[in-house]
């Protein structure tokens, strides 16, 4: 069964490669992951600093409008899930309804993870001849952070102090990393749920609440509120690192989104064993 689950696998990405959305939603992420590192990469051309990879990773996945994007991007990608192309009648009888419905619901944690690796060697690419390997923080992050380089080049990120001091560079990175592919894992997910009972408009609407709930979260609210919404709980900023604001803990993010995944993974993988599908 894991043999044929992969083969469904393959299809469907080479489905969704052979997509224009696909390309549109990466060209347009990496040109506006190049409009926020702009600035910063203003300044290290004319200061001849160097900066941190993982440190201005860190920063830059902090920025709400941003995670709002990737979030709305994810969609985009994964909006047609369950497929039902006219050659998914003979994938299915051939393979089995099991092991079709697990090639739909692991393509989502496919198509995620290699989405938040686009954006992590995006921001790679844009700062390449300027990069850090010191394992430190950096100047170039110190002088946005501390320094005011911020206002003098305007950049829009949020350079959160305590972030420095509560975590390493590549700490801090690899939490936010794989906290937004938790996010966006449940986003799609709940999407895939939405598409499944009530149809393609109602999948989109359905998956777009936790993003929009984020960014009233950022607007309007925050602290303890911060435990009841899991796309927040992917920005290193809203969780607890000892400043007392009464904010979720790291490991709190991770249980609370794993769990909502592997709940959602199981009610998809049924859905679609059960219900009956258009295709």
């Amino acid at each position: 069964m894991r043999n044929k689950a992969f083969a469904c696998l393959r299809y469907n990405l080479k489905k969704l490669l052979s997509s224009p959305v696909t390309y549109l939603v990466i060209v347009l992420t990496v040109l506006f992951v190049d409009r926020e590192i702009m600035p910063i990469r203003n300044y290290l051309r004319d200061s001849g600093d160097l900066i941190s990879w993982p440190g201005l990773l860190t920063y830059l996945l902090d920025y709400a409008p941003l995670t709002l994007l990737m979030g709305l991007a994810v969609i985009a990608l994964l909006s047609r899930l369950p497929m039902t192309d006219e050659a998914q009648v003979y994938i299915m009888v051939r393979s089995g309804r099991r092991s079709w419905a697990l090639a739909q619901v692991g393509m989502i944690f496919v198509v995620v993870l290699a989405y938040m690796l686009l954006v992590a060697l995006a921001s790679l690419l844009w700062i390449s001849p300027h990069v850090d390997w010191s394992g430190g923080w950096s100047d170039g992050i110190y002088a946005f952070v501390e320094g005011g380089a911020y206002e003098t080049y305007d950049s829009l990120l949020s350079y959160d102090p305590w972030v420095m001091r509560a975590y390493s560079p590549w700490g801090a990175a690899l939490i936010g990393l794989f906290l937004h592919a938790l996010a966006y894992g449940f986003v799609a997910l709940l999407a895939y749920v939405g598409n499944v009972l009530i149809g393609r408009r109602g999948g989109v609407l359905l998956g777009v609440l936790p993003l929009a709930a984020d960014a009233l979260m950022t607007d309007f609210y925050g602290g303890f509120y911060n435990h009841f919404s899991p796309v927040t709980l992917s920005r290193v900023t809203m969780l607890d690192y000892g400043d007392g604001a009464g904010q979720p803990p790291v490991w709190y993010a991770f249980v609370v989104l794993t769990a909502l995944c592997a709940l959602l993974a199981y009610l998809s993988v049924r859905l679609s064993m059960k219900k009956e599908l258009r295709i």
